[in-house]
């Protein structure tokens, strides 16, 4: 099973290379790292990925600056946390 996970995520990482260019990868990038590691169970999965849909919904709505990008990140860990 470990190896399909790695195969889906090496398939979307591809997908996402090809939808963007290599500045709004590397905001993306630095943005969810910025985001997960403020958080003490920023390192989890699940916690992951949920900022990583924000970011990735944000940079396909146009919105692509680093600041737009964390933002993102952030409102998402906000709206888990409330329940919103």
């Amino acid at each position: 099973m470990g190896r399909i996970a790695c195969r889906a995520s090496i398939a979307e990482l591809s997908m996402i290379e090809d939808d963007f260019d290599s500045r709004t990868v590397a905001n993306m990038t630095v943005a969810l790292e910025k985001v997960c590691g403020g958080l003490r169970d920023g390192q989890h999965h699940v916690v992951r990925a949920r900022v990583a849909e924000a970011i990735l919904a944000c940079a396909r709505d146009g919105r692509r600056s680093l600041g737009d990008l964390e933002e993102a990140g952030r409102r998402a860990v906000r709206l888990d946390s409330t329940g919103a």
